[in-house]
């Protein structure tokens, strides 16, 4: 059985010329229309080819966190202070 693909290939080859020129101007724009992936993407997708995680977490599931964020009290001066402070002169 021919796949989905074969089928439609096929199917266009059969058109007349100028038929298969406006198949040809569709599946350009489909492909234009496409936006390249960001590179927290790309850094998401390669994470997951490494096995690192097993999927990416949606927007919403992050924005959920974000929520039900509270930041935890320390006593004392900020940490950012200290950081600085252990850095040293410059």
């Amino acid at each position: 059985m021919a796949t989905l693909i074969e089928r439609i290939v096929a199917e266009v080859s059969t058109l007349p010329n100028e038929l298969q020129k406006e198949v040809l101007n569709y599946v350009e724009y489909l492909k234009n229309k496409i936006p390249e992936p960001t590179k927290e993407q790309r850094f998401l997708s390669l994470l997951i080819e490494q096995g690192l995680i097993d999927e990416i977490p949606s927007e919403a599931e992050e924005s959920e966190n974000d929520e039900d964020f509270e930041p935890i009290l320390i006593q004392g001066k900020p940490l950012s202070e200290t950081i600085i402070e252990n850095r040293g002169p410059k």
